[in-house]
């Protein structure tokens, strides 16, 4: 045992060097010229049904592997997956998350050990770079490549870029990605091809990086001028919901056309609260008919474009819950209007667990419970995500998460996974 230990340190103390020299060596970028979109003008006015135009859009055509033949190879993984495996897809967790870090001001920018052994003995679903993550081109390939390969399940492997202030690639200069204005010049050129313009080389420049998985487009409409976390940061692209429902199909249609995962957010609609749920709890006293006729529509819009995914955001809404209880935490949400109302059949991604309005009221274990009872698939960790781990596992044991519940979730996980490329299944499992 003692010399199992040495060799093991001796492996790691190695990996940590040579980590370290490619640290040094990525601090060093070439110089790069960063393209700018230009803003197509609209050449007619945008039509005034653009919501009901969006939701009567055939969904796009079956991939050649089809649906059914990428079940039976989820399945086939899946039955070959133990309980914590499972588990383990069903998080999404920071870069530092991953290094078991506490504070949301260390950014990891090179696959250490400790990471390397969280990844093999939790199998995580995937991982979210921040800004600090990233240094330069060669440094986050790099990165990619070396998470990837220690990686028993291929990862989703995401980031914020929405374009304008949100973007973690846009923003970087040494990053060879073009820069993007804020959506909201995109919604206001009245130009939809903007909006699919700014998806597919979004999608294009992350691919070639190494990403998968953007959370983006905001699809939130901004009925609310004291807006600060949304409108303040020209994050959606409008103040209209017909505006909004021409452009986030658009988005979704560049971007998955590249194979790149789309996310809807912040459903089920952030733009009329004026507080911040990284800061605390946030109310809307919208009731049910008012959502149907303002905020869904833009989600039903990219629902209907075929979208892998949406986010569910940490906002309240006591007129349709009853209480107090975050959206990413109620079933009625959840799984009432998005999953059975609106017919949302892909991934339902809870916003960042980390934040306020959630870790000022329920511990991690609670939250992360009660987000996959109301219905979500995967959980957003920033920071350490190993006792919101424990807490879903404990609950599968214990029976209060049954075995079709966790099976579900994961199911729809592999499955878009095997569509998007990110799992390339054996031959004889096609």
């Amino acid at each position: 045992m003692y010399n199992k230990r040495v060799s093991d340190f001796k492996k790691c103390s190695l990996f940590a060097l040579t980590s370290a020299l490619a640290f040094m060596c990525a601090c060093a970028p070439a110089k790069i010229n960063k393209k700018v979109y230009t803003v197509l003008p609209s050449q007619s006015a945008l039509r005034g049904d653009a919501c009901a135009y969006a939701s009567a859009q055939k969904p796009p055509e079956e991939d050649s592997f089809g649906l059914a033949a990428r079940r039976v190879a989820a399945q086939k993984i899946l039955d070959n997956m133990s309980d914590e495996e499972k588990v383990g897809q069903l998080f999404v967790t920071g870069i530092g998350g991953l290094n078991q870090e506490t504070s949301p001001d260390v950014f990891p920018t090179a696959l250490n050990c400790r990471q390397r052994k969280n990844i093999k003995e939790y199998n995580i679903g995937g991982v979210v770079f921040f800004g600090g993550n990233i240094l330069n081109d060669k440094q986050i390939k790099k990165y990619i490549k070396n998470l990837q390969k220690a990686s028993k399940t291929p990862l989703f492997i995401s980031v914020d870029e929405e374009g304008g202030i949100v973007s973690r690639l846009g923003k970087n200069p040494n990053i060879s990605v073009t820069t993007f204005p804020p959506m909201k010049e995109i919604g206001a050129s009245g130009n939809p091809q903007n909006a699919y313009n700014a998806g597919s080389t979004i999608a294009k420049e992350m691919k070639a990086l190494g990403f998968n998985l953007d959370f983006a487009p905001v699809s939130d409409v901004v009925t609310n001028p004291l807006n600060t976390i949304i409108a303040g940061k020209g994050r959606a692209f409008g103040t209209e919901t017909n505006t909004v429902c021409a452009m986030v199909p658009e988005f979704v249609k560049g971007m998955q056309e590249q194979n790149i995962s789309a996310t809807l957010k912040h459903f089920p609609g952030h733009g009329d609260t004026t507080a911040d749920t990284h800061l605390g709890r946030v109310f809307n006293d919208a009731d049910l008919n008012r959502l149907n006729t303002v905020e869904l529509l833009p989600f039903k819009a990219g629902i209907d474009a075929g979208v892998d995914f949406v986010m569910i955001s940490h906002i309240s809404l006591p007129k349709i819950t009853g209480n107090d209880d975050p959206s990413s935490l109620s079933y009625d949400i959840v799984n009432g209007i998005l999953r059975k109302q609106l017919g949302f059949e892909g991934i339902i991604i809870s916003d960042d667990m980390v934040m306020e309005a959630i870790s000022k009221h329920y511990t991690p274990q609670d939250a992360a419970v009660k987000a996959i009872l109301a219905g979500s698939d995967m959980i957003i960790s920033k920071l350490n995500f190993i006792p919101a781990y424990e807490g879903v596992l404990q609950a599968v044991k214990d029976g209060k998460i049954t075995q079709q519940r966790l099976d579900e979730s994961v199911l729809r996980i592999l499955e878009t996974k095997i569509k998007r490329g990110v799992i390339k299944p054996e031959p004889d499992e096609k």
